[in-house]
């Protein structure tokens, strides 16, 4: 029982937090601006595709912002929380895949068109950086500086010398 409470207050807490997220979900970028494929390893010296060089018709374009206007109203139509649990519904029924064999980038930017909040929540979550090694090497060398023999050191002097023990070089 327990159990299925907490389950539901996971989900309510999802679902508004999918709620607040303020941009739509557009091009999935990393947390420094690079592709995703770039972020997952692929292959930078690729040169990119070659775009079409077929000229493109006026009556194509409108087609097109027709399309994607008349996309932008269907969507627009769905209430946000409706579409959020929705989203999140259907990403629960989805098969769990092998960690060893995906890659949760490219995954995520393979369905972000299914799940176009889903997907901007794990963008924000998925740039946190998983260790704490440079706050560990941060604090290490703010020991250093602050040793006892240099304990009437103002907090301001200490922070200085912290900067610049990082930011000078060796």
């Amino acid at each position: 029982m327990e159990e299925a409470e907490a389950l539901d207050d996971v989900k309510h807490q999802l679902v508004q937090e999918l709620l607040d997220l303020k941009e739509p979900a557009g091009s999935w970028k990393g947390a420094s601006g690079e592709s995703c494929s770039k972020a997952a390893g692929g292959n930078e010296d690729e040169p990119p595709a070659a775009a079409p060089t077929t000229k493109k018709r006026l009556n194509d374009l409108l087609q097109n912002r027709r399309a994607h206007h008349l996309a932008g109203q269907a969507q627009a139509a769905v209430p946000k929380r409706v579409q959020a649990d929705a989203e999140l519904t259907k990403f629960l029924k989805e098969d769990v895949l092998d960690a060893a064999s995906c890659e949760p980038l490219m995954w995520w930017h393979d369905n972000q068109r299914r799940y176009p909040l889903m997907a901007k929540l794990a963008q924000k979550y998925m740039c946190i950086c998983a260790t704490s090694t440079s706050s560990e090497r941060m604090f290490s060398t703010a020991g250093n500086s602050a040793t006892p023999e240099r304990s009437c050191l103002k907090p301001h002097k200490v922070n200085m010398l912290v900067f610049l023990a990082w930011n000078l070089p060796n």
